[in-house]
């Protein structure tokens, strides 16, 4: 969604700096406009105002079946997140993941602590383009390590979110509380 949540802005300036490193990298920003219809106006305008505009899309509502082959780095600006979705699902087709350190973003990426994982992303400061475009610069230019965190975090999610490791997850828990 294009919301100030979501913080498309540093987004818009982090591709801008990424443009400016990588010319070919083009930037899609997946989900409805109309929430806040004067925000999407600035992010549009600032599209414009950075030059962005022969690279940069607003593709609206789609089949995000239909667009997950075609990205190559899934980029989460967001303010505040619970569990996103969006990395789950990202992660799941294999596609490294850029986010910033909120809510259990890190955890996604990262792993919840358990040890062995390997990051299937890179996790930012928040409201940080610069930190933001480094981190999908980096990926843009070592296909080789985009890949490698890519079947990173597939491996994670299927190993700790598909749905017979999540109830055996909430099963073990209400045992342990159940025993107190």
């Amino acid at each position: 969604r294009v919301v100030p949540i979501k913080d498309i802005k540093t987004y818009i300036r982090a591709a801008a700096q990424v443009h400016a490193r990588v010319p070919n990298a083009r930037f899609v920003v997946i989900g409805p406009e109309d929430e806040d219809k004067d925000y999407a106006a600035d992010c549009r305008a600032l599209v414009t105002e950075l030059g962005l505009d022969h690279v940069f899309e607003f593709a609206g509502m789609v089949d995000i079946a239909g667009w997950m082959p075609k990205i190559d780095v899934l980029v989460l600006t967001s303010l505040s997140e619970a569990q996103p979705l969006v990395i789950l699902e990202g992660g799941i087709c294999g596609i490294p993941v850029v986010a910033p350190d909120v809510g259990s973003c890190r955890d996604l990426i990262e792993g919840a602590g358990r040890g062995g994982d390997k990051p299937g992303g890179i996790v930012t400061a928040l409201v940080d383009p610069e930190d933001t475009a480094r981190a999908i610069t980096k990926l843009l230019r070592d296909p080789d390590m985009r890949d490698r965190m890519g079947v990173d975090l597939r491996e994670r999610i299927v190993r700790d979110y598909d749905r017979n490791s999540v109830v055996a997850q909430y099963r073990d828990l209400y045992q342990q509380l159940g025993a107190m």
